[in-house]
Formats: C-alpha cells, structure tokens, sequence
C-alpha cells in the first residue's frame, strides 16, 4: 500500500510573479506553475508597487498560501541607511 503525498514546496522570490511581463517574473510565473502542477506550493514574495487583485486570485488558485509583503519607500530608506 502506497501513500500518494505531493511534496511540499515553500518558493520565495523577489517580486510578484503575475503579470509576467519582465524577466524575472516570467522565469518565477513559469516555475510556479511548474511546481503547482507537482507540489503544495507555499509562496512568499516581496511587492514595491500596488498589487492587482486579478492576480492575487490567480496565485491563490495556484498556491496553497501566499504571503505578500509590501516594500515601502521608508523600508527603501532604511535599507540604505544601513
């Protein structure tokens, strides 16, 4: 008897991966759906502009859970700073 368990993926990257219109995005759009298709996928990203709720939706379609953190120009400051 065999147990069928799809692995457990967490993928983080640096920025949302939809809509994939650059480089880098199209790259993790691609891989994320690659691995949705085989895994529970767990996603973290990082967000410097306004998140569209069309895509946020389509990540959550995909993904098993999604954490958005947004970049601020303050956070943009500190980072700086230091």
């Amino acid at each position: 008897m065999t147990i069928n368990v799809r692995p457990r993926v967490l993928m983080l990257v640096h920025r949302i991966p939809l809509a994939p219109d650059r480089g880098d995005r199209i790259r993790s759009y691609h891989l994320l759906h690659y691995l949705a298709a085989r895994a529970d996928v767990w996603l973290g990203t990082l967000a410097d502009e306004p998140c569209d709720q069309a895509a946020v939706a389509d990540l959550k379609s995909l993904c098993q859970r999604i954490s958005i953190e947004p970049l601020t120009k303050t956070r943009w400051w500190h980072a700086a700073v230091r």
